[in-house]
């Protein structure tokens, strides 16, 4: 899909459902930026092959489980109640409840009345996540799936990102 130029995208994008409502300067310059090519051959940055295989990692499969097992400790799941088309959550409630029995390790919270895209991409959704993340980071001493304490370092120049 290619688009003649950058207002013919926005206005593409401020008819979806997930980003119309919810218009504001966060997803306006999200979408500028998503926007790429010259003349009207603009289009969107994403990556089809890419975006085909996130989708299908999420299954489980190709060590997406195996890596959610070796969470070294608790890990908060943000959830959207609406998904990619402020519709149907993206993950259906008993996908997340046999996931959490099975990867005791994994904390799902739902973040009320946002989607997919809102859940950072607007006021109530940025403040509620960023809520989450400052109470994981406020109380670092956590205990792994096995009950030993984990204490989590914010993480500096070339050292591995930890769970929130």
């Amino acid at each position: 899909m290619t688009f003649p130029h950058e207002e013919a995208y926005r206005a593409y994008w401020k008819r979806h459902p997930a980003f119309g409502p919810y218009w504001n300067a966060a997803i306006d310059a999200y979408v500028g930026y998503d926007l790429v090519g010259e003349g009207v051959a603009r289009t969107s940055s994403a990556n089809p092959a890419a975006v085909a295989a996130d989708a299908q990692e999420l299954d489980g499969r190709d060590g997406y489980a195996t890596a959610l097992l070796s969470l070294p400790a608790r890990t908060v799941l943000l959830l959207a109640p609406r998904g990619l088309s402020d519709d149907m959550p993206l993950f259906a409630t008993d996908t997340v409840s046999r996931w959490a029995r099975e990867v005791p390790q994994l904390v799902p919270q739902v973040i009320p009345d946002v989607n997919h895209h809102t859940i950072i991409m607007t006021s109530t959704g940025a403040e509620a996540t960023a809520t989450t993340v400052e109470e994981r980071l406020n109380d670092p001493e956590k205990l792994n799936s096995r009950g030993q304490a984990v204490t989590l370092q914010p993480p500096t120049a070339g050292s591995p990102s930890y769970p929130v």
